[in-house]
């Protein structure tokens, strides 16, 4: 009867956009870096609010030794997103990246009513940790009406909006999520009302060279 019989699964699937990696930081390492931020408040040398985009009270950079702590305990957690972003994409060149070097890192105390507005970071990649989040912010985000992502929430957000087209990924984060993403890649966090204070870390990550040889990459702080 000339009917073309179609097997299912006779298809190819093609991946678009950015890469973006969820993952969680062991609890350790978020109490040490909790404690090193800590150290920075009230400090005028520390104040970092100047460089950045949010409008939060109190932002503060870390020193060269914090990032040097960050850098080396969170190091299997960058390998693992090379190797992804190599398995996603396709492109060989990103295997052949062997330094990253973490060359911004600061702290945010963020509190009810504040938030970060629509931005990009410098560098090549960037990422958000956070090492305290409130079980308040669930429960607001629980009774939340309305058409938008809702209190709390960090938004990432490629290109414009089009149907049956996915432009951007919205959530509400849990202590120790990381999530690491290229920095030109747009993101905001909503504000939240709960009378509680919620801490992330955020940096800055260059490429520093190719030398075509396999993983694990290593990493630089200075």
């Amino acid at each position: 009867d000339g009917k073309i019989i179609m097997k299912d699964g006779d298809y190819k699937f093609y991946y678009w956009g950015p890469y973006l990696y969820h993952t969680k930081v062991p609890s350790e390492i978020g109490t040490e870096m909790l404690r090193r931020g800590e150290l920075l408040k009230n400090r005028k040398d520390t104040d970092y609010r100047e460089m950045l985009a949010g409008d939060i009270r109190h932002e503060y950079v870390f020193s060269k030794e914090d990032r040097k702590y960050f850098t080396m305990n969170t190091m299997p957690l960058f390998n693992d997103y090379m190797r992804g972003l190599n398995d996603w994409s396709h492109v060989s060149k990103f295997l052949d990246t062997r330094v990253l070097k973490v060359f911004d890192l600061w702290i945010n105390f963020m509190q009810p009513n504040e938030y970060n507005p629509p931005h990009t970071h410098d560098g090549d990649l960037s990422f958000v940790y956070f090492p305290k989040v409130p079980k308040e912010l669930s429960e607001e985000g629980d009774v939340y009406k309305g058409t938008g992502c809702g209190p709390g929430k960090i938004e990432f957000s490629y290109g414009e909006k089009q149907n049956m087209v996915v432009t951007g990924h919205a959530f509400l984060p849990e202590t120790n999520d990381l999530f690491i993403f290229p920095s030109s890649l747009k993101h905001f966090v909503y504000p939240y009302k709960s009378n509680v204070e919620r801490v992330s870390i955020s940096g800055n990550i260059n490429f520093e060279d190719y030398k075509s040889k396999p993983l694990p990459i290593s990493m630089n702080y200075d």
